[in-house]
């Protein structure tokens, strides 16, 4: 009797010890499994810590140094933008603006050149290249970009008027009112430009004398009427994007 009471004894232990080693394998690979997940984890935040920035994160970078009014690390910033992304538009344009602020002008020609390269219907950017030209004494120039910044937003009120300033520095005085016109009909409030548009409709001849009457006496004009070149300001580039 004693012997069989063993033997049922040993049977339960060995069924239960059976039972157990088989939970214990799928306890380990589980564990393993876990352990494998979490070091994917730890990978992944690790991967994300020294992930490379981007042309977008450059490009933050840069318009908060532009903010900033940190001028040289905005354009390191822009230039790493456009390097890593060569079709990056609003970042040609962003460091043409920044160049600006410096008195850089031809670096700013050719960053908003790049940028209308990429995007030729932008009105903004042939504005902002007027501007640079301007600076830069490059009168005819930057007429050329105004119009082509008009041809593109036909009312764009900031262009005419830019025009008109740089056909004065040319004395074109006929073209600098018609200008100067142009913007008063888009906007009768425009900041100066009837006060420029009467200074430079003083510096037209008369018109011609109707047949059978008297020429009128040429108008004198009194020394220093007009204001010395280069006193008038354009308009400001826009904003950058």
């Amino acid at each position: 009797m004693r012997v069989i009471k063993f033997c049922r004894q040993a049977s339960i232990f060995l069924i239960v010890f059976a039972s157990l080693a088989s939970l214990a394998p799928r306890a380990v690979a589980l564990s393993a499994q876990g352990t494998r997940k979490q070091a994917r984890t730890v990978k992944r935040d690790k991967s994300a810590a020294r992930r490379a920035p981007t042309p977008e994160d450059f490009f933050r970078k840069g318009n908060a140094s532009l903010k900033a009014e940190q001028y040289q690390e905005a354009v390191e910033a822009f230039k790493e933008a456009t390097r890593l992304k060569p079709d990056f538009t609003i970042a040609y344009n962003n460091l043409g603006v920044t160049y600006g602020r410096v008195g850089q002008y031809a670096e700013a020609i050719e960053a908003y050149k790049r940028a209308i390269g990429l995007n030729p219907g932008s009105a903004d950017t042939y504005f902002n290249l007027g501007v640079a030209y301007g600076k830069a004494q490059r009168y005819d120039e930057a007429i050329a970009a105004y119009a082509e910044a008009i041809r593109l937003k036909p009312e764009y009120a900031d262009a005419y008027f830019n025009s008109g300033l740089m056909h004065e520095k040319l004395e074109q005085h006929a073209q600098a009112v018609e200008s100067y016109k142009r913007v008063l009909s888009i906007n009768p409030d425009y900041p100066n430009a009837r006060k420029y548009l009467e200074q430079s409709q003083a510096f037209l001849p008369p018109p011609a004398p109707s047949k059978g009457v008297d020429a009128p006496k040429k108008r004198e004009r009194r020394k220093g009427s007009r204001r010395a070149p280069g006193s008038r300001k354009p308009v400001p580039a826009p904003k950058a994007t």
